[in-house]
């Protein structure tokens, strides 16, 4: 095993969360931006030190010192004072008024991140009217977009709009079938390449004008697909005869090697995805899918 350096051994001391906050504190000092952003992630990290970091010279940082699970509203309001707007709008749990002045914002790149991130239908609705396409493509991929609201983006002006709410898995298979008459190849392609375990919505693909769409579907009835839920938030499918091997990092790392920071950050992207559901189920009143 290598040796690990004196960076590796501060990544390790700034995600404890049995770290004292003095320690932290002084960590989120340190020159490497690999320490701070440790630091940022870490929820024992004192909001004083998050606000800080908030406003620090690098993105990523100041990304995570705004995702950071302990964040508050003084976290939120210094990264939007630093100009990381950006940042704070991908934030699944901020505060109404937050992600409605921010849904209003006159940045469109900053209107799609809110539709992509929040879990009320109310805003999804909102910002699935934006005359930004860019900003209706994140509505409809919203697992926050009602019935109603996703059959009006299948019928977009825009194929891109189309093409994101039919890979919309909320979407029922007899509107779905209907798409194999859409004039565009990637809205029809879409479909196929979406849902790979629904065989009964392939069949109506077989026969399409483009070969790859046709192969695609051939291909999705002879080797059927099963469709994994990640604890993230991301979904796969595999085939018959595919294996589903998940990914992990070594426990021998040496000092380029972020592993245990990509660690960490990958359970707390699983607990950011259990609080955007329950935000999700709490609209809803219900069980949130995923």
């Amino acid at each position: 095993m290598a040796l690990r350096s004196k960076t590796a051994d501060r990544v390790l001391r700034a995600l404890d969360r049995s770290t004292p906050a003095d320690e932290l504190a002084d960590l989120s000092t340190q020159r490497s931006g690999e320490v701070r952003e440790a630091v940022a992630l870490n929820p024992a990290t004192p909001v004083a030190v998050l606000v800080a970091l908030a406003g620090d010279r690098s993105d990523d940082v100041a990304s995570t010192a705004a995702h950071n699970l302990s964040a508050t509203r003084e976290v939120w309001d210094a990264a939007l004072e630093a100009g990381r707007r950006w940042a704070v709008a991908q934030v699944t749990w901020l505060p109404t008024e937050m992600v409605d002045e921010l849904a209003g914002d006159g940045d469109a790149e900053i209107r799609r991140m809110v539709a992509e991130a929040t879990a009320r239908p109310d805003l999804v609705r909102l910002l699935a009217a934006d005359p930004e396409t860019a900003v209706r493509v994140a509505a409809a991929g919203s697992d926050a977009a009602d019935l109603d609201v996703l059959l009006s983006l299948l019928a977009d002006r825009r194929r891109e709009v189309r093409a994101a709410a039919a890979r919309n898995d909320a979407v029922p298979v007899e509107h779905l079938e209907r798409l194999a008459g859409d004039p565009s190849a990637d809205v029809r392609w879409a479909v196929v390449i979406a849902h790979p375990d629904k065989p009964e919505l392939q069949r109506h693909f077989l026969d399409d004008a483009d070969e790859d769409i046709r192969d695609h579907a051939r291909e999705a009835l002879e080797r059927p697909a099963r469709r994994v839920d990640r604890e993230d938030g991301t979904t796969d499918f595999v085939r018959e005869g595919d294996e589903d091997d998940g990914l992990g990092w070594e426990e021998d790392w040496d000092e380029d090697d972020l592993g245990p920071l990509d660690a960490e950050m990958d359970r707390q992207r699983v607990e950011a995805h259990s609080r955007r559901l329950a935000l999700l189920e709490a609209t809803r009143g219900g069980p949130a899918a995923g």
